[in-house]
């Protein structure tokens, strides 16, 4: 598991195009802004202000829900015969109160909410939610059937 640096963060940011489509009311309820905000401002605001890379207790802290969780994906992935398929582990967080302080994925990203890393409490079935939309997202036709 690792979390990424700032430049990586900036990356995501301005690869992913998620962030030049976010409509008003998202802005709104995402970045708490009420100005119209341009696809430049939005990207500076979430390089800036809202992700962060994990401190190293943080990620320290993280480390036994992984491990949990690794061995809950192991056996759904088994069903899907996917088990030898590995997604490494990347993680970001949000500072509270953007992104409706919820868990997501982004790219190959699980984004993380401060409020969610400072209350443990199932941690694992967070993870293992989350590392689902990974592999969802990179052997759609996996999931389909």
């Amino acid at each position: 598991m690792r979390t990424l640096s700032k430049i990586e963060i900036e990356n995501l940011v301005m690869d992913y195009p998620h962030y030049c489509e976010l409509q008003p009311h998202e802005i709104k309820a995402r970045l708490n802004r009420f100005n119209n905000e341009s696809q430049q401002d939005i990207q500076k605001i979430y390089i800036d202000e809202v992700y962060e890379p994990l401190t190293d207790a943080e990620m320290k802290r993280l480390i036994p829900a992984m491990e949990k969780a690794n061995v809950r994906l192991y056996k759904v992935m088994k069903m899907f015969g996917l088990e030898k398929k590995v997604i490494p582990w990347k993680v970001v967080k949000t500072k509270n109160g953007f992104d409706w302080d919820l868990c997501h994925t982004k790219a190959d990203v699980i984004i993380l909410p401060q409020r969610k890393l400072n209350d443990n409490k199932d941690m694992a079935r967070t993870l293992t939610h989350e590392m689902i939309h990974l592999y969802q997202r990179y052997y759609p036709m996996v999931f389909k059937r």
